[in-house]
């Protein structure tokens, strides 16, 4: 996964954790929506099979009216996707 800094500010909050706003670290001028998601709150197996399924179907479609997913990865306690920005309000 490309270094990424988050900024702290919140874009968003859902069921299993929340949306920052980041910069990459080598180029801070491109920006990114990180979904920062609690591994703790995925308590049951189906909850990580959704998780999985969105990554998978992230990671294939190609459409310019589709948020795109540019990278995703873990640590021991939380899984990242970093998006595309889109400025302007929610999807």
């Amino acid at each position: 996964m490309r270094k990424l800094i988050l900024s702290g500010i919140t874009l968003g909050k859902g069921q299993y954790g929340v949306v920052q706003f980041a910069r990459d670290q080598i180029d801070p001028s491109e920006v990114f929506a990180v979904k920062v998601i609690d591994r703790k709150k995925l308590t049951t197996p189906q909850a990580l099979k959704n998780l999985q399924n969105e990554i998978a179907i992230m990671t294939e479609i190609r459409s310019p009216y589709v948020v795109a997913l540019k990278d995703a990865t873990k640590t021991e306690n939380n899984f990242y996707l970093a998006m595309e920005l889109c400025n302007g309000g929610d999807l």
